[in-house]
């Protein structure tokens, strides 16, 4: 009986989940000519942010294939040789086509290692990173045809990598119809002397109108005289040309101008917001009544700032229809969280550092959380802290810092108990938790965990007993990261033993700090 084919439309579906398994996608290159295709277009839209750097040289010298004689030629000043034969090679498919994020510190990097490769001889000044990466970019600027995400970072810190000519980004004006993602990165380093950065940046409002999503980052520091305030007109010139922005972020801004100048801008897109990042910011002397019409967002990320006041607060809609909320080491009252929190009632994701009584209170108005992130400092609200845990039978993932106190051990211990059911994610970055306590923890935990986090200080080889013991009898995990948080303490080979032990259990371990930021956004 012949196999049923698959429809396209389902074998595209299977692909692209399987976008950043790169060993899956190249083996779906030998299925066939339809797979084939469409899977190498899946390995070469973003090959920087996927692979790993050491083979960035691979990609760079992939594209080479696509320079044309003059895009060749303009390397012939920099004693700059390409391969005769490699140069004559045949691509099998137009890898430059398919490339959807531009990024001027993904390509000045690897043409470096690329340099590094080809004869040893580069370094961070080396003029011929800069003449490699024009032609790079007008070779990219006439084959790409979908431009989906841009990174710009110019600095001088370690590199010195300007942007695409904009000659050439006039030839695939075009392709910028597509752009949906934007990052801009300067600090302090930045000198403004990127020339082709800045014609680009300038141009970008009449090139797109289609970005959804911008990071933005000044690294200003007034004490010091870094400000940014006509990179931030730049910034602001793009955002009033863009119609649906609705994911935004600004880090690092100390001037009250440059804040100020670049909030305003936003108020054209405020009724799309969906989720809003400050990061590193002074509200000093800024007005948010911009925010008084925030009825879209369902995110809203406070971390590292400063200045926000009751004032501030009284601008947010009366409630807020958030799905997230992120407060984050800011530098401000407790009431101020307090009364950011009490805004919100279909909270379904909480990260709150300096858990407060008057904060848990405020969070048990949302009634559907399914995610907490929170770090304690103190033993003296630990039963609100139980009761508010117990309060959520459809808990999933439950991440706690949990900062030296007396009474610790008794946290600990008590933690296991009320531990709900549905919780199958559990991050513990603890201090002083004795081996018997965590035993203890264990043997009262009921949650069927998947993933589990410990990061102890110090985590010696009585808690990695512990831990083998209780991964012998779990049925239910499947991650887990143990990370010792003391640089005095180095493990040793019973150590290590332990833990290759628990790899034969049939459970990954994977790196605390590279996945744990990524996915709980815990306070490290």
């Amino acid at each position: 009986m012949p196999v049923p084919t698959l429809p396209y439309d389902c074998i595209v579906n299977i692909l692209e989940n399987l976008e950043y398994d790169r060993s899956t996608l190249y083996r779906c290159l030998f299925v066939n000519r339809f797979w084939c295709t469409y899977a190498v277009r899946l390995l070469w839209h973003r090959p920087f942010s996927s692979s790993h750097r050491d083979k960035h040289y691979m990609i760079v010298k992939t594209y080479l294939l696509f320079f044309n004689e003059s895009e060749q030629k303009s390397l012939i000043p920099f004693n700059i040789t390409l391969d005769y034969q490699t140069q004559n090679s045949s691509p099998l498919f137009p890898y430059a086509k398919y490339l959807e994020e531009f990024s001027d510190l993904d390509f000045g990097l690897s043409i470096e290692v690329f340099l590094n490769y080809s004869d040893g001889q580069n370094n961070c000044n080396d003029r011929r990173v800069d003449a490699i990466l024009i032609s790079l970019w007008r070779m990219l600027m006439r084959q790409c045809v979908k431009i989906k995400s841009m990174k710009i970072r110019p600095s001088l810190f370690l590199y010195g990598f300007d942007g695409p000519d904009i000659e050439g980004v006039m030839h695939t004006r075009s392709a910028f119809d597509h752009l949906r993602e934007f990052d801009f990165y300067v600090d302090e380093y930045y000198d403004g002397t990127f020339s082709r950065t800045i014609d680009l940046i300038q141009k970008l409002p009449s090139l797109c109108s289609g970005i959804k999503k911008m990071s933005i980052c000044l690294e200003e520091d007034p004490i010091y005289n870094i400000e940014f305030e006509e990179e931030a007109h730049w910034i602001a010139k793009i955002i009033y040309a863009q119609h649906n922005i609705s994911d935004f972020r600004l880090s690092a801004s100390k001037n009250m101008r440059t804040v100020k100048i670049i909030s305003s801008a936003l108020v054209k897109n405020v009724n799309r917001l969906t989720s809003l990042s400050f990061v590193g910011i002074s509200f000093d002397g800024i007005s948010l009544k911009l925010l008084s019409n925030l009825q879209c967002l369902e995110r809203l990320a406070l971390s590292i700032c400063s200045g926000l006041t009751q004032t501030h607060i009284q601008s947010f809609p009366q409630t807020l229809k958030l799905q997230e909320l992120r407060l984050d080491r800011n530098e401000w009252a407790n009431e101020v969280d307090v009364g950011l929190i009490q805004k919100c009632r279909s909270l379904s994701k909480i990260v709150i550092n300096n858990l407060t009584t008057e904060k848990i209170a405020a969070a048990r108005n949302s009634p559907n959380i399914t995610d907490i992130t929170v770090e304690m400092k103190s033993a003296s609200f630990l039963d609100e802290f139980f009761d508010w845990i117990r309060q959520y039978k459809m808990l999933v993932k439950l991440h706690v810092k949990n900062n030296y106190f007396e009474g610790c051990g008794l946290f600990i211990r008590s933690l296991g108990e009320i531990l709900p059911t549905s919780l199958t994610y559990l991050g513990l970055v603890c201090e002083v938790i004795e081996p018997e306590e965590l035993s203890e923890f264990f043997k009262k935990c009921n949650a069927p965990l998947e993933t589990l986090i410990i990061a102890l200080d110090p985590l010696g080889y009585e808690h990695l007993s512990v831990i083998e013991e209780s991964v012998t009898t779990s049925r239910s995990l499947k991650l887990l990261s143990l990370s010792n948080r003391s640089d005095s303490e180095i493990w040793g080979p019973r150590e290590l033993g332990v833990i290759e032990r628990i790899k034969q259990q049939g459970i990954e371990m994977f790196d605390y700090v590279s996945y744990n930021c990524y996915l709980a956004g815990c306070f490290l």
